[in-house]
Order: structure tokens, then C-alpha cells, then sequence
């Protein structure tokens, strides 16, 4: 049934009391019927809607149709799954707390070796591994499994006989992926996270659906659904934890109020280390030091020369020629079990192309007269197994053999990664790379002095325009106090102009009406001003010389 906001969508049930001759609406998804013409259009244009998921793909953005015929087709593919496997599945999915990804993965390890009657796998004979089907299934006297198996010729057909244990099988491709195993798990459960898995399964397979102990104090089965258990409290209860939590805020306030005083008291001197530094208030887990990644497909032995060889191939991707790929994609073809895989061939092409180039005096092997030069996905084999055995490395050469044979695939990922870390350390010592080695760092080194360059004339230029800017408010300031001093003497100025001014006029009068003006006093009043004007012009050049900057006005002598 096609999910609605990640929840199982219910239809409607049929209405009561219907009649034959009653005109009704139905869906013609879902046979569901309406009485009411505008329910029915609403419940229309609900499934025409893209808010649908399919369960067992887990699809987006479907309409209803769309996830109907997604969940049919999931299903058919998910019969396939054999049935001696259907029920270890099973006993692993139930009341699993593990997430949709990891369970797949679980599931997917501990079904390689579970073998059954029918399955196409390879056998160990004479030493090396041949395709084989298991025929049938005995237990010897300890209650040991043993198979018989017909080992396989290139028809596939049978001509030769042998019995085997598990620890000689081995599967070559597992034949059931990551997203098929999803869609399983997704298509034969009822609830997530816990996984329970669908009643009609778990009786036809005797899959216990008792809830185990560590989950019976959080779930609880009704009406055949789990259900979440939720503690009721009383009042009391409610008032306690919130007063609680008010006295809890307090306190936390008042740490508070004493950490910013203290911080407050005693300020921080940069630059300062980034140990030195005090930690704030969200940094409280900052000390806790991360666990190390180990979700990786290979070993944890091999981590090291898969980040290698990828980082080597990333980095230096335009010297080889070489398009980037993804460490997750990288992961996944070394632990692929196929032999022609298009970007294992890239890789060691890649490697291959640029040890011919260089033409170093250990890589003739790989210029064979009797071959022809081009690498392709059927000959790069032959360019590897050349290379293998110019290099006396013992623990690389013994796999020639069944590189030779086409089985490359089924070589551990620890030893493609050895193979692989090997032609890069020779490419990493060819005249040629080192070359192009000291080139980068040429550039690197000129692109680094370019850029302190640019960052010291940026520098300098902003110290200009902030000295430009502090010598014209100077010189602003300094107009401003001259206005200010001129303001404050021109009221003496015309004060002295007045007077002169009133006395030439009493003057006037006077001698109007006496009849004369004694030349004495006149003298004295002119040479009284021309004193108070010199005095003025005096103090101003004084300022002028103190300031060093020009009067834009001059001033007139009285």
C-alpha cells in the first residue's frame, strides 16, 4: 500500500445501507465508493496528487498509479529471493533497531554463507576456485553441513563431481544487492524501528513475534500493530518537574552572570593560541575527541592504501588523464566481485599509459612487438599480468595465474589494493613525475607570492587613504578654531569702527556747532586705531605660524 507523509494510507470503508438502484462514485484505483459528488473529486485529486511514496522502493513524488505499479514491480523482483534464505532474513529483520542501510548490510553478510541447493557459486579445486552448483545438502556424523556440488565447464554444464564444505564456497557475485534487500525488508514489515515483520510471514516462516526484554518496557502489541507506551503523569508530578526545572534555570543563570563577570575581569590578549582560548557555553562536548570512522566496505588493514591510491589518482587526475571519481564508487569496484569492471580498467590504464610513456628501463615488458598497444577492457589483464611478473614481489606474483584465467573480480580487495599501491609507488619515481612534481610546486610557490603581493599594496593602499583621511580632519579642525577665533575678535573690530566712526560724527558736530575741531584730538584718534588694527594683524600671524596653514581671506587693515 502506497505511503502518505511515511504512513500507511487507509481507505475508506463502504457506506452503510447502500441501495441497488443508488447512484454512487467510485475510484477506480481503489473501489472505493461516494455519495457525495465533492468528496469524491477531493479524494480524485488526492491520488492525482505527487505525495506518495512507494513503500517498498521508497520513491518520492509518485501519485498514487504511479506508486502502485512501483510497489507491483518491487514485489515481483522480491519473490525471487531464494527460500532457503527467506527465513534467516526474516529472524534477522525482526525487532531490529538498526537503520534501513545497516540492515541490509547485516543481513547481505551474514547470508554469504548461507548456501543452498540450486546456487551457482565457486569451489576450491586443485587449489583454485572453479564455478560450481551445489546438487545437494548432507550433514556428515558430527552434524557438519557438506555439499555435493558439479563443478561447471564454460556451457555450464556439468562434468565433474565433488563434495566440499562451506569454508571452500565462496560466492563469486552475491546475487541479492543492497537496494533488493531493502525493498525486501520494506515489503515484509509492518512497522520501522523497530522492524516487525507482517504476521501472515512470520507464522508461515514460525518467526517469533514476542517483543524481546529490552523493548518490552517501550512497545506494546494491540490489535496485532506495535504500539509506543507512553508514561501518564499526575499533576504533582508536572508541578515538580516544572519547579524543578525553574530552579534549574536559576542556577543556570547565575553561573552565567558569574562567568561574564569573570570574563569581563579579565579580558583576552590576542593573538592567543586556540588551546588557550575559553570555552563557551556550546562548547561543553568540545573536548570529547570524535571515534574514527569504520564504515568502510574493505578491512580496516586496507583503509590506508585505498586512501592512498585514491587520493593519488584525485590529485593528479590531469596528468593521467584521468576523469575524478568518488571515494564511495572506488570502494565499491575494489570489493566488486566482477572482473571488467569500466573504472578498474580506467585506473590501471591510466597507471599503465603513463609507465609506457616515461619509458623506464623496468616497464619493457609492457611494449610487447607481439601485442597490440592500445589498452581495452579485454586486454588490460595482460598489461597487469606483464607487470606483476617484472616486478619480483612474491606475494603479487602468486595471482597471476587467476588474473590470467578472467577471474580478477575474485581476487581479495586486499590484494588489488597492494597491486595498485605498487604501480603508483613505481610511477611516483619515474623522472617524468617527479617533472611534473617541481613544476607545481613552482606554481604554487609564484601563485603564493603573487598573492602577498597583492595583499601588501591592498595594505598600503588602505594605510594612504587613512592617513589622507586623518590629515583632512586635522586641516578642517584647524579652519574651524581660526573661524571660531575670527568670530570671537571681529566683535572688538567693529566695536572699534564704531567709535571712531561715532566720534568722527560728534566731531562733526562739535564743529558745526562751535565752529571748529582742534587738530590735536583728531591726530590721536586715527593713530589710537591704527594701533588696535596692528595689534589684530599681529596675533593673526601668529596663529597663522602656529597652524601652518594659509587664511584663505585676508584681512583688511582698518
Amino acid at each position: 500500500m502506497p505511503l502518505l507523509k511515511k504512513k500507511s494510507h487507509k481507505l475508506l470503508e463502504l457506506p452503510k445501507d447502500l441501495e441497488p438502484q443508488e447512484l454512487v462514485y467510485q475510484v477506480r484505483l481503489t473501489k472505493e465508493i461516494f455519495r457525495d459528488y465533492q468528496l469524491y473529486l477531493k479524494r480524485i485529486n488526492l491520488y492525482r496528487k505527487r505525495v506518495w511514496t512507494c513503500k517498498s522502493t521508497g520513491k518520492t513524488s509518485l501519485t498514487y498509479e504511479e506508486a502502485l505499479e512501483s510497489e507491483k514491480l518491487a514485489n515481483k523482483k522480491v519473490q525471487t529471493l531464494a527460500r532457503e534464505l527467506v527465513a534467516p532474513a526474516l529472524r534477522i529483520i525482526q525487532f531490529s533497531t538498526l537503520s534501513l542501510k545497516d540492515l541490509a548490510d547485516t543481513i547481505a553478510t551474514e547470508l554469504q554463507n548461507c548456501f543452498f541447493a540450486g546456487a551457482e557459486l565457486y569451489g576450491k579445486r586443485d587449489g583454485e576456485l572453479h564455478p560450481c552448483k551445489i546438487l545437494k545438502i548432507v550433514t556428515d556424523g558430527d552434524g557438519n553441513p557438506q555439499y555435493e556440488v558439479g563443478f561447471l565447464d564454460k556451457d555450464k554444464e556439468i562434468n565433474e563431481n565433488g563434495m566440499l564444505f562451506g569454508e571452500d564456497l565462496s560466492w563469486k557475485k552475491f546475487p541479492y544487492s543492497r537496494n533488493f534487500l531493502k525493498s525486501f525488508i520494506r515489503d515484509s514489515t509492518c512497522h520501522s524501528i523497530p522492524w516487525v515483520v507482517n504476521e501472515y510471514l512470520a507464522k508461515a516462516h514460525g518467526i517469533t513475534r514476542k517483543i524481546p526484554k529490552e523493548l518490552q518496557d517501550k512497545y506494546v502489541f494491540q490489535n496485532g500493530q506495535l504500539l509506543q507506551q507512553t508514561k501518564q503523569e499526575d499533576k504533582t508530578g508536572r508541578d515538580k518537574g516544572k519547579r524543578k526545572r525553574a530552579e534549574n534555570g536559576r542556577h543556570a543563570a547565575e553561573e552565567t552572570d558569574k562567568e561574564v563577570n569573570e570574563s569581563e575581569e579579565e579580558p583576552i590578549m590576542y593573538p592567543i593560541e586556540d588551546l588557550l582560548l575559553p570555552l563557551d557555553l556550546d562548547d561543553a562536548n568540545i573536548t570529547q575527541r570524535p571515534s574514527p570512522s569504520r564504515d568502510f566496505s574493505v578491512s580496516m588493514n586496507c583503509v590506508g592504501d585505498l586512501l592512498m591510491v585514491w587520493d593519488f589518482c584525485s590529485s593528479f587526475g590531469r596528468q593521467l588523464n584521468l576523469w575524478r571519481f568518488s571515494l564511495e564508487d572506488f570502494e565499491n569496484a575494489v570489493c566488486h566481485k566482477e572482473s571488467n569492471l569500466v573504472l578498474i580498467m580506467e585506473v590501471h590504464a591510466c597507471l599503465f599509459r603513463f609507465l609506457i610513456t616515461e619509458g623506464g628501463d623496468h616497464f619493457k615488458s609492457l611494449k610487447r612487438r607481439s601485442r597490440k598497444s592500445k589498452i581495452t577492457l579485454i586486454t588490460w589483464t595482460e598489461f597487469l599480468c606483464d607487470f606483476l611478473e617484472s616486478v619480483d614481489t612474491p606475494d603479487l606474483c602468486s595471482d597471476v595465474g587467476t588474473i590470467k584465467r578472467g577471474h580478477y573480480g575474485l581476487l581479495d580487495p586486499n590484494v588489488k589494493l597492494k597491486i595498485l599501491k605498487e604501480i603508483v609507488n613505481h610511477i611516483t619515481e619515474t623522472s617524468t613525475f617527479k617533472g611534473e612534481i617541481d613544476e607545481l610546486v613552482e606554481q604554487r610557490h609564484a601563485l603564493g607570492a603573487a598573492r602577498r603581493e597583492e595583499a601588501l599594496t591592498e595594505a598600503r593602499l588602505k594605510r594612504e587613504e587613512k592617513e589622507r583621511s586623518k590629515t583632512g580632519e586635522e586641516a578642517d579642525g584647524g579652519l574651524d578654531n581660526i573661524r571660531s577665533e575670527r568670530k570671537k575678535n571681529s566683535p572688538q573690530v567693529l566695536e572699534s569702527s564704531e567709535d571712531s566712526k561715532k566720534k568722527e560724527s560728534t566731531a562733526g558736530k562739535n564743529k558745526m556747532e562751535n565752529g571748529f575741531v582742534s587738530s590735536e584730538k583728531k591726530e590721536r584718534s586715527e593713530k589710537s586705531d591704527r594701533l588696535v588694527g596692528n595689534v589684530y594683524l599681529r596675533k593673526h600671524k601668529r596663529q597663522m605660524m602656529d597652524t601652518k596653514i594659509e587664511p584663505k581671506e585676508e584681512v583688511e587693515e582698518g
